[in-house]
């Protein structure tokens, strides 16, 4: 927690842009999960589920400090509360499809495709970018 909260402030400083540290983030989530789901080799595995906990630890702060900014403080509890809802409603069904997916597959081919997944967040936050600079 303690780096990803230190990579968060410096990219704040250096990035004025939400959008762009969400990307990021997702960038360092997605990639080590694809990158452990193919590989055997125990340092690359080690690595990977490091900076993944890395961007786990950023993403949180960042999107939330986006809605906050972003969204009109008379809708804003409604809007927060939804997301928390929808994210874990999202966990919920992540968790039993994949699940299933590591059941009747493979491991491995469930953490491609949840990695792989991550990186369908990518367009959305563009589309967010666009709207970013006109609030």
């Amino acid at each position: 927690k303690c780096m990803s909260l230190w990579l968060n402030i410096k990219l704040l400083k250096r990035e004025k842009s939400y959008v762009w540290i969400l990307i990021l983030t997702v960038i360092i989530l997605g990639t080590p999960i694809v990158l452990v789901s193919t590989s055997t080799i125990f340092g690359v595995v080690l690595l990977g589920f490091l900076t993944y906990e890395i961007g786990r630890g950023m993403l949180n702060p960042v999107h939330k400090a986006y809605l906050n900014k972003y969204i009109p403080g008379e809708q804003r509890a409604t809007v927060l509360s939804f997301d928390s809802m929808m994210g874990k409603f999202g966990a919920v069904l992540g968790l039993v499809i994949l699940g299933w997916i590591a059941k009747n597959y493979s491991i491995q081919i469930s953490w491609l495709i949840s990695g792989l997944l991550l990186f369908l967040l990518i367009p959305i936050y563009m589309r967010a970018r666009k709207h970013e600079s006109i609030i």
